[in-house]
Protein backbone atom coordinates (compact mmCIF):
# COMPACT_ATOMS: atom_id res chain seq x y z
CA UNK A 1 0.00 0.00 0.00
CA UNK A 2 1.40 3.38 -1.01
CA UNK A 3 -0.25 6.18 0.45
CA UNK A 4 1.12 9.93 0.21
CA UNK A 5 -0.52 10.77 3.60
CA UNK A 6 -1.39 8.63 7.29
CA UNK A 7 -4.15 6.53 7.35
CA UNK A 8 -5.26 5.12 10.45
CA UNK A 9 -4.74 1.87 11.67
CA UNK A 10 -8.45 0.48 10.63
CA UNK A 11 -7.92 2.08 7.35
CA UNK A 12 -4.79 0.10 6.61
CA UNK A 13 -6.36 -2.65 8.15
CA UNK A 14 -9.55 -2.36 6.14
CA UNK A 15 -7.60 -2.38 3.15
CA UNK A 16 -5.71 -5.49 3.64
CA UNK A 17 -8.32 -7.00 4.78
CA UNK A 18 -11.11 -6.60 1.66
CA UNK A 19 -9.81 -8.90 -0.94
CA UNK A 20 -10.41 -12.40 -1.70
CA UNK A 21 -6.33 -13.54 -1.21
CA UNK A 22 -3.60 -11.86 0.76
CA UNK A 23 0.38 -12.48 0.30
CA UNK A 24 2.55 -13.14 3.35
CA UNK A 25 3.39 -9.72 2.97
CA UNK A 26 -0.18 -8.60 3.76
CA UNK A 27 -0.61 -11.14 6.11
CA UNK A 28 2.08 -10.26 8.03
CA UNK A 29 1.24 -6.37 7.69
CA UNK A 30 -1.91 -7.68 9.03
CA UNK A 31 -0.36 -9.72 11.61
CA UNK A 32 1.76 -6.29 13.23
CA UNK A 33 -1.59 -4.08 12.95
CA UNK A 34 -3.43 -6.36 15.45
CA UNK A 35 -0.89 -5.44 17.81
CA UNK A 36 -2.35 -1.76 17.58
CA UNK A 37 -5.16 -0.13 19.50
CA UNK A 38 -8.21 -0.96 17.25
CA UNK A 39 -11.51 0.90 17.10
CA UNK A 40 -13.81 -2.05 15.75
CA UNK A 41 -17.03 0.27 15.61
CA UNK A 42 -15.32 2.66 13.30
CA UNK A 43 -14.02 -0.65 11.25
CA UNK A 44 -17.93 -2.04 10.79
CA UNK A 45 -19.01 1.39 9.95
CA UNK A 46 -16.58 1.86 7.38
CA UNK A 47 -17.17 -1.39 6.26
CA UNK A 48 -20.96 -1.01 5.80
CA UNK A 49 -20.38 2.16 3.79
CA UNK A 50 -18.04 0.80 1.82
CA UNK A 51 -19.56 -2.66 1.12
CA UNK A 52 -17.00 -4.83 2.06
CA UNK A 53 -18.06 -6.43 5.51
CA UNK A 54 -18.35 -9.97 3.60
CA UNK A 55 -14.93 -9.51 2.78
CA UNK A 56 -13.92 -8.57 6.00
CA UNK A 57 -15.84 -11.39 7.77
CA UNK A 58 -14.08 -13.78 4.76
CA UNK A 59 -10.46 -12.77 6.26
CA UNK A 60 -11.17 -12.08 9.92
CA UNK A 61 -12.92 -15.62 10.59
CA UNK A 62 -8.95 -16.81 10.03
CA UNK A 63 -8.24 -13.99 13.01
CA UNK A 64 -10.81 -15.07 15.56
CA UNK A 65 -8.73 -14.53 18.71
CA UNK A 66 -7.63 -11.64 17.60
CA UNK A 67 -11.08 -10.16 17.41
CA UNK A 68 -13.82 -9.43 19.62
CA UNK A 69 -16.18 -12.14 19.85
CA UNK A 70 -19.41 -9.24 19.23
CA UNK A 71 -17.55 -8.12 16.23
CA UNK A 72 -16.85 -11.58 14.62
CA UNK A 73 -20.51 -12.20 15.81
CA UNK A 74 -22.11 -9.16 13.19
CA UNK A 75 -19.81 -10.05 10.64
CA UNK A 76 -21.11 -13.55 10.77
CA UNK A 77 -24.87 -12.92 10.38
CA UNK A 78 -24.27 -10.05 7.97
CA UNK A 79 -22.13 -12.45 6.06
CA UNK A 80 -25.09 -15.15 6.27
CA UNK A 81 -27.97 -12.88 5.26
CA UNK A 82 -26.20 -11.17 2.45
CA UNK A 83 -25.84 -15.16 1.47
CA UNK A 84 -29.67 -15.75 1.07
CA UNK A 85 -29.98 -12.57 -0.45
CA UNK A 86 -27.59 -13.20 -2.84
CA UNK A 87 -29.04 -16.40 -3.81
CA UNK A 88 -32.33 -15.13 -4.49
CA UNK A 89 -30.91 -12.70 -6.52
CA UNK A 90 -29.26 -15.38 -8.47
CA UNK A 91 -31.87 -17.35 -8.76
CA UNK A 92 -34.17 -14.53 -10.33
CA UNK A 93 -31.01 -13.68 -12.32
CA UNK A 94 -31.28 -17.32 -14.07
CA UNK A 95 -34.88 -17.46 -13.96
CA UNK A 96 -34.91 -13.90 -16.13
CA UNK A 97 -32.21 -15.04 -18.57
CA UNK A 98 -34.13 -18.39 -19.22
CA UNK A 99 -37.17 -17.10 -20.34
CA UNK A 100 -35.89 -14.05 -22.14
CA UNK A 101 -34.08 -16.65 -23.95
CA UNK A 102 -36.60 -18.49 -24.55
CA UNK A 103 -38.17 -15.32 -26.33
CA UNK A 104 -35.38 -14.96 -28.51
CA UNK A 105 -34.45 -11.75 -26.57
CA UNK A 106 -30.43 -11.49 -25.63
CA UNK A 107 -29.40 -10.59 -22.36
CA UNK A 108 -26.75 -10.10 -20.58
CA UNK A 109 -26.38 -9.72 -17.12
CA UNK A 110 -23.39 -7.98 -15.31
CA UNK A 111 -22.01 -6.89 -11.35
CA UNK A 112 -24.72 -8.55 -9.23
CA UNK A 113 -24.37 -12.13 -8.86
CA UNK A 114 -22.16 -12.56 -11.77
CA UNK A 115 -19.28 -10.59 -11.01
CA UNK A 116 -19.64 -12.04 -7.28
CA UNK A 117 -19.43 -15.52 -8.85
CA UNK A 118 -17.30 -14.76 -12.03
CA UNK A 119 -15.02 -12.18 -10.28
CA UNK A 120 -14.73 -13.27 -6.28
CA UNK A 121 -15.30 -16.68 -7.08
CA UNK A 122 -18.28 -16.90 -4.48
CA UNK A 123 -21.34 -15.78 -4.64
CA UNK A 124 -21.24 -14.60 -0.84
CA UNK A 125 -18.15 -12.93 -1.52
CA UNK A 126 -20.01 -9.58 -2.86
CA UNK A 127 -22.40 -6.98 -1.48
CA UNK A 128 -25.07 -5.67 -4.36
CA UNK A 129 -28.90 -4.30 -3.55
CA UNK A 130 -30.16 -4.73 -6.98
CA UNK A 131 -29.47 -6.74 -10.28
CA UNK A 132 -28.24 -5.09 -13.87
CA UNK A 133 -29.40 -7.24 -17.01
CA UNK A 134 -28.17 -4.99 -20.40
CA UNK A 135 -30.67 -5.19 -23.96
CA UNK A 136 -30.71 -4.41 -27.02
CA UNK A 137 -32.86 -0.87 -26.98
CA UNK A 138 -34.74 -2.10 -29.08
CA UNK A 139 -36.20 -5.34 -27.08
CA UNK A 140 -37.64 -2.40 -24.11
CA UNK A 141 -41.36 -3.40 -25.07
CA UNK A 142 -41.23 -7.15 -25.19
CA UNK A 143 -39.00 -7.15 -21.83
CA UNK A 144 -41.40 -4.77 -20.21
CA UNK A 145 -44.38 -6.73 -21.25
CA UNK A 146 -42.57 -10.10 -19.74
CA UNK A 147 -41.49 -8.28 -16.35
CA UNK A 148 -45.47 -7.29 -16.28
CA UNK A 149 -46.54 -10.92 -16.42
CA UNK A 150 -43.48 -11.97 -14.21
CA UNK A 151 -45.58 -9.96 -11.56
CA UNK A 152 -42.78 -7.11 -11.84
CA UNK A 153 -43.90 -3.20 -11.46
CA UNK A 154 -42.20 0.13 -13.16
CA UNK A 155 -40.52 1.69 -10.06
CA UNK A 156 -41.42 4.82 -12.09
CA UNK A 157 -44.90 5.35 -12.96
CA UNK A 158 -45.22 7.22 -15.95
CA UNK A 159 -47.94 7.26 -18.72
CA UNK A 160 -46.75 6.89 -22.42
CA UNK A 161 -45.55 10.58 -23.30
CA UNK A 162 -43.79 10.65 -19.74
CA UNK A 163 -41.94 7.18 -20.39
CA UNK A 164 -40.69 8.42 -24.07
CA UNK A 165 -39.53 11.03 -22.82
CA UNK A 166 -37.92 9.18 -20.13
CA UNK A 167 -36.28 6.78 -22.42
CA UNK A 168 -34.74 9.61 -24.33
CA UNK A 169 -32.39 10.84 -22.37
CA UNK A 170 -32.40 7.69 -19.56
CA UNK A 171 -30.04 3.90 -19.76
CA UNK A 172 -32.10 2.36 -17.58
CA UNK A 173 -35.77 1.56 -16.43
CA UNK A 174 -35.83 0.03 -12.78
CA UNK A 175 -38.73 -2.84 -11.90
CA UNK A 176 -39.87 -4.21 -8.99
CA UNK A 177 -40.92 -7.25 -7.88
CA UNK A 178 -44.27 -7.83 -6.10
CA UNK A 179 -43.44 -10.63 -4.19
CA UNK A 180 -39.97 -10.27 -2.94
CA UNK A 181 -39.52 -6.54 -3.29
CA UNK A 182 -36.41 -7.32 -5.18
CA UNK A 183 -35.24 -4.59 -7.62
CA UNK A 184 -34.17 -5.08 -11.05
CA UNK A 185 -32.70 -2.72 -13.45
CA UNK A 186 -32.68 -2.95 -17.51
CA UNK A 187 -30.51 -1.07 -19.20
CA UNK A 188 -29.42 -0.48 -22.59
CA UNK A 189 -26.47 1.83 -21.78
CA UNK A 190 -23.96 0.68 -19.44
CA UNK A 191 -22.57 3.60 -18.03
CA UNK A 192 -24.14 6.37 -16.71
CA UNK A 193 -25.14 8.81 -18.97
CA UNK A 194 -23.46 11.70 -17.94
CA UNK A 195 -20.23 10.13 -19.56
CA UNK A 196 -19.84 11.59 -23.48
CA UNK A 197 -17.71 10.02 -25.94
CA UNK A 198 -16.11 11.58 -29.50
CA UNK A 199 -17.41 9.04 -31.66
CA UNK A 200 -20.64 7.14 -29.53
CA UNK A 201 -23.50 7.84 -28.26
CA UNK A 202 -23.04 5.02 -25.62
CA UNK A 203 -20.93 2.70 -24.96
CA UNK A 204 -19.89 0.74 -27.50
CA UNK A 205 -20.43 -3.74 -26.34
CA UNK A 206 -17.73 -5.58 -28.23
CA UNK A 207 -20.23 -8.42 -29.57
CA UNK A 208 -17.23 -10.37 -30.92
CA UNK A 209 -15.54 -11.03 -27.28
CA UNK A 210 -18.73 -11.52 -25.14
CA UNK A 211 -17.79 -15.15 -23.24
CA UNK A 212 -20.52 -17.70 -21.68
CA UNK A 213 -19.80 -18.83 -17.98
CA UNK A 214 -21.66 -22.01 -16.55
CA UNK A 215 -23.83 -21.14 -13.25
CA UNK A 216 -25.48 -24.14 -11.21
CA UNK A 217 -25.14 -25.47 -14.42
CA UNK A 218 -26.72 -23.02 -17.12
CA UNK A 219 -24.37 -21.21 -19.57
CA UNK A 220 -24.70 -17.26 -18.95
CA UNK A 221 -23.80 -14.40 -21.58
CA UNK A 222 -21.62 -12.34 -20.14
CA UNK A 223 -19.26 -9.19 -21.21
CA UNK A 224 -15.76 -9.85 -22.38
CA UNK A 225 -13.08 -8.90 -19.24
CA UNK A 226 -11.76 -5.88 -21.52
CA UNK A 227 -15.44 -4.19 -22.08
CA UNK A 228 -16.09 -5.17 -18.41
CA UNK A 229 -13.10 -3.80 -17.00
CA UNK A 230 -13.37 -0.06 -18.54
CA UNK A 231 -17.30 -0.69 -17.73
CA UNK A 232 -16.44 -1.15 -14.05
CA UNK A 233 -13.69 1.92 -14.17
CA UNK A 234 -16.60 4.07 -15.70
CA UNK A 235 -18.96 2.98 -12.99
CA UNK A 236 -16.90 3.84 -9.99
CA UNK A 237 -15.35 7.02 -11.39
CA UNK A 238 -19.35 8.38 -12.26
CA UNK A 239 -19.87 8.00 -8.83
CA UNK A 240 -16.27 9.69 -7.65
CA UNK A 241 -15.07 6.23 -5.98
CA UNK A 242 -17.22 6.92 -2.81
CA UNK A 243 -17.23 2.99 -2.76
CA UNK A 244 -13.91 0.91 -2.37
CA UNK A 245 -16.12 -2.13 -3.07
CA UNK A 246 -16.56 -0.70 -6.64
CA UNK A 247 -12.70 -0.60 -7.09
CA UNK A 248 -12.42 -4.17 -5.62
CA UNK A 249 -14.27 -5.27 -8.19
CA UNK A 250 -11.78 -3.94 -11.08
CA UNK A 251 -8.78 -5.49 -8.30
CA UNK A 252 -10.97 -8.75 -8.23
CA UNK A 253 -11.77 -9.17 -11.92
CA UNK A 254 -7.93 -8.54 -13.12
CA UNK A 255 -6.56 -10.99 -10.85
CA UNK A 256 -8.99 -13.68 -11.79
CA UNK A 257 -9.08 -13.08 -15.68
CA UNK A 258 -6.85 -15.09 -17.71
CA UNK A 259 -5.27 -13.48 -20.70
CA UNK A 260 -6.48 -10.28 -20.48
CA UNK A 261 -5.78 -8.02 -24.13
CA UNK A 262 -4.15 -4.99 -22.85
CA UNK A 263 -3.78 -3.68 -25.79
CA UNK A 264 -7.50 -3.75 -27.17
CA UNK A 265 -8.52 -2.23 -23.42
CA UNK A 266 -5.92 0.94 -24.29
CA UNK A 267 -7.18 0.86 -27.72
CA UNK A 268 -10.92 1.38 -26.58
CA UNK A 269 -9.73 3.55 -23.75
CA UNK A 270 -7.84 5.89 -26.51
CA UNK A 271 -11.48 5.50 -28.81
CA UNK A 272 -13.67 6.51 -26.01
CA UNK A 273 -10.93 9.31 -24.58
CA UNK A 274 -11.64 7.35 -21.02
CA UNK A 275 -7.86 6.71 -20.78
CA UNK A 276 -7.30 8.55 -17.92
CA UNK A 277 -10.33 6.83 -16.03
CA UNK A 278 -9.10 3.79 -16.57
CA UNK A 279 -5.57 4.49 -15.60
CA UNK A 280 -6.54 6.87 -12.38
CA UNK A 281 -8.54 3.10 -11.72
CA UNK A 282 -5.45 1.10 -12.35
CA UNK A 283 -3.11 3.26 -10.74
CA UNK A 284 -5.48 3.08 -7.22
CA UNK A 285 -5.38 -0.40 -7.39
CA UNK A 286 -2.05 -0.89 -7.37
CA UNK A 287 -1.21 1.58 -4.80
CA UNK A 288 -4.26 0.41 -2.39
CA UNK A 289 -4.50 -3.04 -2.78
CA UNK A 290 -0.83 -4.11 -4.60
CA UNK A 291 -2.29 -5.38 -7.87
CA UNK A 292 0.44 -6.23 -10.53
CA UNK A 293 0.16 -4.34 -13.81
CA UNK A 294 1.77 -4.88 -17.49
CA UNK A 295 5.05 -2.42 -17.51
CA UNK A 296 3.30 -1.12 -20.80
CA UNK A 297 -0.13 -0.06 -18.56
CA UNK A 298 2.43 0.94 -15.72
CA UNK A 299 4.32 3.15 -18.66
CA UNK A 300 0.76 4.79 -20.02
CA UNK A 301 0.29 5.96 -15.77
CA UNK A 302 3.01 7.69 -15.75
CA UNK A 303 2.63 9.52 -19.42
CA UNK A 304 -0.02 11.37 -17.72
CA UNK A 305 1.32 13.94 -15.02
CA UNK A 306 -2.32 14.80 -14.24
CA UNK A 307 -3.01 10.58 -13.03
CA UNK A 308 -1.02 11.49 -9.56
CA UNK A 309 -2.26 14.64 -9.09
CA UNK A 310 -5.94 13.43 -9.08
CA UNK A 311 -5.15 10.41 -7.54
CA UNK A 312 -3.81 11.77 -4.23
CA UNK A 313 -7.20 13.74 -4.85
CA UNK A 314 -9.51 10.77 -4.93
CA UNK A 315 -7.19 9.18 -2.27
CA UNK A 316 -8.05 11.99 0.12
CA UNK A 317 -11.88 11.67 -1.04
CA UNK A 318 -12.10 8.09 -0.21
CA UNK A 319 -10.49 8.66 3.35
CA UNK A 320 -11.67 12.13 4.38
CA UNK A 321 -14.83 12.88 2.62
CA UNK A 322 -15.96 15.24 5.04
CA UNK A 323 -13.15 17.92 4.20
CA UNK A 324 -13.86 17.73 -0.11
CA UNK A 325 -16.26 20.35 -0.95
CA UNK A 326 -19.38 20.41 -3.50
CA UNK A 327 -16.73 22.46 -5.86
CA UNK A 328 -14.01 20.25 -5.16
CA UNK A 329 -15.94 17.29 -6.37
CA UNK A 330 -16.82 19.40 -9.47
CA UNK A 331 -13.38 20.18 -10.54
CA UNK A 332 -12.53 16.67 -10.02
CA UNK A 333 -15.74 15.26 -12.12
CA UNK A 334 -14.20 17.37 -14.91
CA UNK A 335 -9.94 17.02 -14.60
CA UNK A 336 -10.52 13.03 -14.98
CA UNK A 337 -11.26 13.72 -18.38
CA UNK A 338 -8.18 14.10 -20.65
CA UNK A 339 -10.04 16.04 -23.26
CA UNK A 340 -11.55 19.33 -21.80
CA UNK A 341 -14.39 19.33 -24.42
CA UNK A 342 -15.70 15.86 -23.06
CA UNK A 343 -15.18 16.73 -19.48
CA UNK A 344 -17.71 20.07 -20.24
CA UNK A 345 -20.18 18.21 -22.07
CA UNK A 346 -20.22 15.86 -18.77
CA UNK A 347 -20.88 18.55 -16.66
CA UNK A 348 -23.54 20.18 -18.62
CA UNK A 349 -25.16 16.56 -18.92
CA UNK A 350 -24.99 16.71 -14.93
CA UNK A 351 -26.67 19.51 -14.46
CA UNK A 352 -29.19 19.40 -16.95
CA UNK A 353 -30.12 15.66 -17.37
CA UNK A 354 -31.76 14.27 -13.71
CA UNK A 355 -30.93 10.72 -12.97
CA UNK A 356 -33.01 7.72 -13.28
CA UNK A 357 -34.13 8.06 -9.23
CA UNK A 358 -34.05 11.91 -9.32
CA UNK A 359 -37.22 11.39 -11.82
CA UNK A 360 -40.01 10.18 -9.50
CA UNK A 361 -39.80 14.16 -8.71
CA UNK A 362 -40.59 14.82 -12.90
CA UNK A 363 -42.85 12.15 -13.42
CA UNK A 364 -46.19 13.89 -13.58
CA UNK A 365 -44.74 16.81 -15.48
CA UNK A 366 -42.01 15.72 -17.44
CA UNK A 367 -38.95 17.84 -17.23
CA UNK A 368 -39.95 20.52 -19.49
CA UNK A 369 -41.79 22.63 -16.89
CA UNK A 370 -40.92 25.29 -14.50
CA UNK A 371 -41.23 23.00 -11.64
CA UNK A 372 -37.70 21.45 -12.93
CA UNK A 373 -36.19 24.71 -13.08
CA UNK A 374 -35.99 25.18 -9.72
CA UNK A 375 -36.10 21.28 -8.72
CA UNK A 376 -32.88 20.31 -10.19
CA UNK A 377 -30.53 22.44 -8.55
CA UNK A 378 -31.59 20.89 -5.47
CA UNK A 379 -31.21 17.70 -6.68
CA UNK A 380 -26.93 17.85 -7.95
CA UNK A 381 -26.11 19.63 -4.59
CA UNK A 382 -28.22 16.29 -2.67
CA UNK A 383 -26.06 14.41 -5.18
CA UNK A 384 -22.93 15.66 -5.02
CA UNK A 385 -22.76 16.00 -1.42
CA UNK A 386 -23.49 12.10 -0.75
Amino acid sequence: MVIPFELKTEDKLLIYLSQTSMNPETEEKVNNLFGEKINWNYILDKGSYHGLRSLLYFNLKNYSDKVPEDILNLLKDYFVSNTHKNLLFLGEMLKLYKIFEENNITSIPYKGPVMAVYGYGSLSLREFGDLDIFIDKNDFSRVKNILLDENYEPVLKLNSSKEAEYLKSQREYKFKNLENGLILEIQWNVVGFSFSFPYESSFPINQDKLKFISINDKSVNIFGDEDLLLILSLHVAGHLWSRLSWLCDIVELIKKSEGMNWNQIIDKANYLAIERILYLNLSLSHKLFDLKLPEKVQEKIKEDPQVEILENQILKLIFFPENFSILNKVKLRFKIRENKLNGFKDIIKILTIPQSDEWHSFKEKGTNNLWYVFKRPVQIIKRLKE
